[in-house]
Protein backbone atom coordinates (compact mmCIF):
# COMPACT_ATOMS: atom_id res chain seq x y z
CA UNK A 1 0.00 0.00 0.00
CA UNK A 2 1.39 3.42 -0.96
CA UNK A 3 1.58 6.32 1.47
CA UNK A 4 -1.05 8.20 -0.57
CA UNK A 5 -3.45 5.27 -0.21
CA UNK A 6 -2.88 5.21 3.55
CA UNK A 7 -3.49 8.96 3.84
CA UNK A 8 -6.65 8.63 1.76
CA UNK A 9 -7.90 5.76 3.93
CA UNK A 10 -7.16 7.73 7.11
CA UNK A 11 -8.98 10.74 5.69
CA UNK A 12 -12.09 8.69 4.94
CA UNK A 13 -11.96 7.09 8.38
CA UNK A 14 -11.51 10.46 10.06
CA UNK A 15 -14.42 11.96 8.11
CA UNK A 16 -16.62 9.11 9.34
CA UNK A 17 -15.52 9.60 12.98
CA UNK A 18 -15.34 13.40 13.04
CA UNK A 19 -18.88 13.91 14.31
CA UNK A 20 -18.37 11.34 17.07
CA UNK A 21 -15.12 12.73 18.48
CA UNK A 22 -14.94 15.01 21.52
CA UNK A 23 -12.93 18.24 21.71
CA UNK A 24 -10.41 16.44 23.92
CA UNK A 25 -9.99 13.64 21.38
CA UNK A 26 -9.59 16.10 18.52
CA UNK A 27 -7.02 18.17 20.48
CA UNK A 28 -5.02 15.03 21.30
CA UNK A 29 -5.22 13.93 17.66
CA UNK A 30 -3.96 17.33 16.49
CA UNK A 31 -1.12 17.23 19.06
CA UNK A 32 -0.16 13.73 17.95
CA UNK A 33 -0.16 14.80 14.30
CA UNK A 34 2.05 17.81 15.12
CA UNK A 35 4.53 15.46 16.81
CA UNK A 36 4.48 13.03 13.89
CA UNK A 37 5.01 15.93 11.48
CA UNK A 38 8.15 16.97 13.39
CA UNK A 39 9.50 13.42 13.45
CA UNK A 40 8.78 12.92 9.75
CA UNK A 41 10.54 16.20 8.98
CA UNK A 42 13.66 14.94 10.77
CA UNK A 43 13.45 11.57 8.99
CA UNK A 44 13.11 13.33 5.63
CA UNK A 45 16.12 15.56 6.40
CA UNK A 46 18.27 12.58 7.40
CA UNK A 47 17.17 10.50 4.39
CA UNK A 48 17.97 13.40 2.05
CA UNK A 49 21.42 13.79 3.60
CA UNK A 50 22.01 10.04 3.28
CA UNK A 51 21.06 10.14 -0.43
CA UNK A 52 23.44 13.07 -0.98
CA UNK A 53 26.22 11.09 0.70
CA UNK A 54 25.53 7.97 -1.40
CA UNK A 55 25.38 9.63 -4.81
CA UNK A 56 28.78 9.82 -6.53
CA UNK A 57 30.34 13.24 -6.10
CA UNK A 58 31.67 13.40 -9.66
CA UNK A 59 28.31 13.77 -11.42
CA UNK A 60 25.71 13.86 -8.62
CA UNK A 61 23.35 11.61 -10.61
CA UNK A 62 22.40 8.00 -9.96
CA UNK A 63 19.91 5.70 -11.64
CA UNK A 64 18.04 3.08 -9.63
CA UNK A 65 15.22 0.61 -10.07
CA UNK A 66 12.54 -0.72 -7.80
CA UNK A 67 9.18 -2.42 -8.32
CA UNK A 68 7.68 0.87 -9.60
CA UNK A 69 10.22 1.46 -12.36
CA UNK A 70 13.59 2.98 -13.14
CA UNK A 71 14.41 6.41 -11.79
CA UNK A 72 17.16 9.00 -12.08
CA UNK A 73 18.01 10.95 -8.94
CA UNK A 74 20.10 14.10 -9.10
CA UNK A 75 21.47 15.78 -6.01
CA UNK A 76 21.60 19.56 -5.97
CA UNK A 77 22.53 21.89 -3.16
CA UNK A 78 20.67 25.02 -2.17
CA UNK A 79 22.10 27.90 -0.19
CA UNK A 80 20.86 28.23 3.36
CA UNK A 81 22.05 31.48 4.85
CA UNK A 82 21.72 32.17 8.55
CA UNK A 83 22.90 34.88 10.95
CA UNK A 84 22.60 37.51 8.24
CA UNK A 85 24.12 40.89 9.07
CA UNK A 86 21.16 42.82 7.68
CA UNK A 87 22.52 46.23 8.62
CA UNK A 88 25.89 45.50 7.01
CA UNK A 89 24.24 44.12 3.90
CA UNK A 90 21.90 47.12 3.75
CA UNK A 91 24.89 49.47 3.99
CA UNK A 92 26.74 47.59 1.25
CA UNK A 93 23.74 47.90 -1.10
CA UNK A 94 23.25 51.55 -0.12
CA UNK A 95 26.88 52.32 -1.13
CA UNK A 96 25.92 51.48 -4.71
CA UNK A 97 23.61 54.50 -4.62
CA UNK A 98 26.53 56.93 -4.53
CA UNK A 99 26.90 59.18 -7.50
CA UNK A 100 29.33 61.92 -8.41
CA UNK A 101 27.80 65.38 -8.36
CA UNK A 102 28.96 66.73 -11.74
CA UNK A 103 28.92 70.31 -10.53
CA UNK A 104 31.09 69.80 -7.45
CA UNK A 105 32.79 66.45 -8.10
CA UNK A 106 31.58 65.37 -4.66
CA UNK A 107 30.25 61.87 -3.94
CA UNK A 108 26.63 62.04 -2.81
CA UNK A 109 23.81 59.58 -2.23
CA UNK A 110 21.08 59.54 -4.84
CA UNK A 111 18.15 58.75 -2.56
CA UNK A 112 15.90 57.72 -5.44
CA UNK A 113 18.57 55.30 -6.68
CA UNK A 114 19.10 53.96 -3.14
CA UNK A 115 15.38 53.20 -2.82
CA UNK A 116 15.40 51.40 -6.20
CA UNK A 117 18.48 49.37 -5.19
CA UNK A 118 17.00 48.41 -1.81
CA UNK A 119 13.72 47.38 -3.44
CA UNK A 120 15.66 45.31 -5.97
CA UNK A 121 17.98 43.64 -3.45
CA UNK A 122 15.62 42.96 -0.54
CA UNK A 123 12.26 41.26 -0.24
CA UNK A 124 9.78 43.43 1.53
CA UNK A 125 7.10 41.52 3.38
CA UNK A 126 4.20 43.55 4.69
CA UNK A 127 4.21 44.02 8.44
CA UNK A 128 0.48 43.75 9.05
CA UNK A 129 0.41 45.08 12.62
CA UNK A 130 2.33 48.21 11.64
CA UNK A 131 0.08 48.67 8.60
CA UNK A 132 -3.00 48.50 10.86
CA UNK A 133 -1.38 51.02 13.24
CA UNK A 134 -1.04 53.41 10.29
CA UNK A 135 -4.82 53.23 9.90
CA UNK A 136 -4.65 51.14 6.73
CA UNK A 137 -7.01 48.20 6.36
CA UNK A 138 -4.78 45.34 5.15
CA UNK A 139 -7.78 43.41 3.82
CA UNK A 140 -8.12 46.07 1.08
CA UNK A 141 -4.73 45.00 -0.27
CA UNK A 142 -4.77 41.24 0.06
CA UNK A 143 -6.94 38.18 0.26
CA UNK A 144 -7.23 36.95 3.84
CA UNK A 145 -7.92 33.41 4.91
CA UNK A 146 -8.31 32.43 8.54
CA UNK A 147 -6.90 29.12 9.70
CA UNK A 148 -7.57 27.77 13.15
CA UNK A 149 -4.76 27.61 15.63
CA UNK A 150 -5.57 25.87 18.89
CA UNK A 151 -3.67 26.39 22.13
CA UNK A 152 -4.35 24.05 25.02
CA UNK A 153 -3.26 24.83 28.57
CA UNK A 154 -3.37 22.32 31.39
CA UNK A 155 -5.26 24.00 34.20
CA UNK A 156 -4.81 21.69 37.18
CA UNK A 157 -2.57 23.03 39.97
CA UNK A 158 0.38 20.66 39.51
CA UNK A 159 1.05 21.12 35.80
CA UNK A 160 -0.25 24.58 34.97
CA UNK A 161 2.72 25.44 32.76
CA UNK A 162 2.15 22.84 30.05
CA UNK A 163 1.09 24.37 26.74
CA UNK A 164 0.49 22.74 23.41
CA UNK A 165 -0.27 24.39 20.12
CA UNK A 166 -1.62 23.03 16.89
CA UNK A 167 -1.98 24.63 13.49
CA UNK A 168 0.43 25.72 10.79
CA UNK A 169 1.63 28.82 12.67
CA UNK A 170 3.39 26.99 15.49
Amino acid sequence: MLVGDIVGALSLTFDDLYGEMTVAQLVRLAEWCAGVKKVLSLVERDATKAVADMVPRDNRVVEWTDNQGTFRTEVRFKSVRTKVDKEGLYSAVKKNGRVVDEATGEMTLDNELVVKLIERAFRFEPRWTEIKELGIDPDEYCQTRYEPQVETVQVDAENNNQHTQTGDNQ
